[in-house]
């Protein structure tokens, strides 16, 4: 029943991510010369309005699942910014980070389920359930750290570089009122990923949270999620063939 569960999570967390914007993506291919409105902007305004409203509404969040389901609004404004650019670069940054936030965030789901799974009677997860998790189990407190900070786009992680790449192509295509107003909401928005990393460090409780073992498959892919996290910034080639490859096919 919980391997069920994480598969359904996961599915939920990632394919259909991919499956929207794939669709988004074709989409926008087929009707950029439309001239019936000035629809760029229009998304442009949808994709800021989402980076700011997931971001400030996270600040409020106790709830873990609620958190990062307002955080996931916030990453999608980061897609639409970079997709609705039309441009080879725009679709390149897109690709590149799509792969990496659903790098990251199936690793932040691995450990969430983890955590879930250990409470004795089924309830939502808050802040409060991540209290001492590096002093209990700091090999899952040092991946739950990198893919936090990648989602926050903090380096030397590969998030950072994602987020640069569209910040960079929003730029190259002269919106910048949106490519600042996007950074400014980027910087103030860290808060609540730094929030979380705070209290699984430095704030501690008597009692273990997680006591449940992880499976060999979410131990794999943490160790594998960790590492090309870090090894994608400082050597992006592998991913960036494959992002530009993509792009070409929609640019």
């Amino acid at each position: 029943m919980k391997v069920h569960r994480q598969v359904q999570l996961f599915f939920f967390a990632s394919v259909s991510k991919i499956g929207l914007f794939i669709v988004f993506c074709r989409f926008i291919q087929i009707n950029c010369d439309c001239v019936v409105f000035d629809w760029q902007y229009f998304v442009l305004c949808c994709g800021l309005l989402s980076i700011f409203w997931g971001s400030f509404l996270a600040f409020k969040q106790n709830k873990i699942k609620r958190l990062l389901a307002y955080s996931s609004i916030s990453h999608v404004g980061y897609l639409l910014l970079a997709i609705t650019t039309t441009t080879i670069e725009g679709f390149y940054s897109f690709f590149f980070y799509l792969f990496i936030y659903l790098l990251a965030v199936i690793s932040i789901w691995c450990i969430v389920i983890n955590i879930q799974n250990s409470v004795l009677f089924f309830r939502a997860l808050g802040l409060g359930d991540f209290c001492s998790l590096f002093f209990f189990n700091s090999s899952l407190a040092l991946s739950f750290l990198l893919a936090v900070f990648s989602m926050a786009g903090i380096p030397p992680l590969a998030g950072f570089y994602a987020k640069i790449c569209i910040f960079f192509s929003v730029i190259n295509s002269k919106f910048f009122f949106f490519a600042t107003a996007s950074f400014l909401i980027t910087v103030v928005s860290t808060f609540f990923y730094i929030r979380l990393v705070k209290t699984a460090f430095f704030e501690k409780t008597k009692s273990a949270t997680v006591s449940e073992n992880l499976m060999p498959i979410q131990v794999n892919y943490l160790a594998s999620s960790s590492f090309f996290l870090i090894f994608l910034f400082g050597n992006p080639l592998l991913l960036d063939v494959l992002a530009y490859r993509l792009a070409l096919c929609f640019g």
